[in-house]
């Protein structure tokens, strides 16, 4: 009698269990009954049931649970119903064929919302996507030479004055770098265009833009610019490196309150006492400051410095990056050779963002611009001397809760860093501009005579 190669089973007792399913007994020696399908005898699938507790208690003894809910027969076709196709249907999806299109799958999404965000940036100048002219910044060299860029702004911008496919919406001028107006009449431009005066340095370290070396006349030269940027509060643009913000919010603040005597640690948030008494305890010397350029304007500071010099000893450093860690030291001196309203100096920035009190020598009024008592004022003292013995005094082991008081400031303000790249706050105002808005051009004049700089003292 043929017998079955695989099984090892009698061909005539195979068809019996077919015609008759219901009424024949399981074959003798059948080790393969675990991968029956659904519809075969119920005592076959008996065994596949005991196949599956077996699995389920592997899986625990693993630490791995296991899907025992039937929702899913529900849904699947009869061939898949069986515990065993479940099973096999579980390792389908923990397996890590399934990982990674589920990768795949989310690499997709990410690029195309990217391509979706970049779309606008790409897309050609019209009417509404504003055109800028960089006067004389070439800080970027090889970029900005070429015809025109897009920039991560969404604002076409270029160096070249001919450039002539669109008209301009703004020139931008930075006065931090020598410049001239020649050539300014022959610019294409919209009629709403605006002629932006940039600067970041004290207006009285700048060429005066009303007597600026030019082929126009002199009326043409005073109504060149009719828009601002710089570190005043009464510029068109605010431009500075830092500001002073509540905690949870953006707003810049110009007033702030009166100094918590009874201050301590104790009072500002777990992370902020961890980071500051980290600094604290990381103090090991006492004062520095960043080299400066000596010139006959920055005389009145270098006088100072050197009758310090008399009473203290003073490391000089190039700058708070690389290997010059500022957070070793108590105090950082800083030279202000300007006197100019709303003008603050980046060291002293620079001070705070390292945890080190500020010394400021000469400079102007700062006291609506900064919280108080979180820097020292040389003008508090009548002579170099007595500053250095108030220095002392605080960097003694037993003052140092007084120095501690110095960083209340952290409990309820922050310091925010701006925006990097100015030309992306120039952009969205022009977005913002109405196509009829006309600047008076007489309103840089007044602007530029409203607030000088006052003559320093120290």
């Amino acid at each position: 009698m043929p017998i079955d190669k695989i099984r090892n089973t009698p061909v005539d007792k195979i068809l019996s269990y077919r015609r008759n399913p219901q009424q024949q007994g399981a074959p003798p020696g059948d080790d393969d009954t675990a991968n029956c399908p659904y519809y075969l005898p119920s005592h076959l699938n008996k065994r596949s049931e005991a196949m599956e507790h077996l699995q389920q208690q592997q899986h625990q003894k693993d630490g791995k649970d296991f899907d025992t809910d039937d929702s899913d027969t529900q849904i699947l076709p009869p061939p898949r119903r069986s515990p065993v196709s479940r099973a096999n249907l579980h390792r389908q999806f923990t397996t890590h064929k399934h990982c990674i299109q589920a990768i795949k799958f989310f690499v997709c999404i990410v690029i195309i919302c990217g391509l979706l965000r970049l779309v606008p940036y790409y897309q050609r100048a019209d009417g509404i996507q504003p055109t800028i002219l960089l006067w004389n910044d070439n800080a970027i060299e090889g970029a900005r030479r070429a015809i025109s860029e897009l920039n991560e702004c969404g604002c076409l911008m270029t160096t070249r004055r001919n450039y002539m496919t669109y008209p301009f919406d703004a020139v931008v001028i930075n006065a931090d770098i020598p410049y001239t107006l020649n050539g300014m009449d022959m610019v294409m431009h919209k009629a709403n265009y605006i002629v932006v005066f940039m600067a970041r340095k004290p207006l009285s370290l700048l060429q005066n833009p009303l007597n600026s070396t030019s082929t126009i006349t002199k009326q043409e030269q005073q109504v060149a610019f009719n828009y601002t940027m710089t570190y005043r509060l009464d510029s068109d643009l605010i431009w500075t490196d830092h500001y002073f913000t509540q905690h949870q919010s953006k707003r810049r603040l110009t007033e702030f309150k009166k100094q918590n005597l009874n201050f301590n640690i104790r009072m500002m948030s777990a992370r902020q006492a961890s980071i500051l008494e980290t600094h604290l305890k990381s103090k090991r010397h006492f004062v520095m400051y960043l080299m400066y350029e000596v010139n006959d304007y920055s005389l009145p500071e270098s006088l100072y410095l050197i009758e310090l010099r008399k009473h203290i000893d003073l490391y000089a450093l190039d700058d708070c990056r690389t290997f010059n860690d500022c957070s070793l030291y108590r105090f950082m001196l800083v030279f202000d050779s300007s006197a100019c309203t709303d003008y603050i100096h980046p060291d002293f920035f620079t001070a705070l963002d390292n945890y080190v009190v500020p010394v400021v020598i000469g400079g102007g009024n700062i006291t609506h611009l900064v919280p108080p008592h979180s820097y020292i004022s040389s003008n508090d003292f009548a002579t170099p001397k007595d500053l250095v013995i108030y220095l002392e005094n605080l960097a003694m082991s037993h003052q140092q809760k007084d120095y501690e008081k110095y960083f209340w400031w952290h409990t309820s303000y922050k310091l925010q860093k701006t925006n990097t790249r100015p030309y992306c706050l120039i952009c969205q105002e022009i977005r913002e501009m109405s196509l009829e808005t006309k600047r008076d051009p007489s309103r840089f004049i007044d602007w530029w005579h409203k607030s000088q700089c006052n003559n320093r003292t120290l």
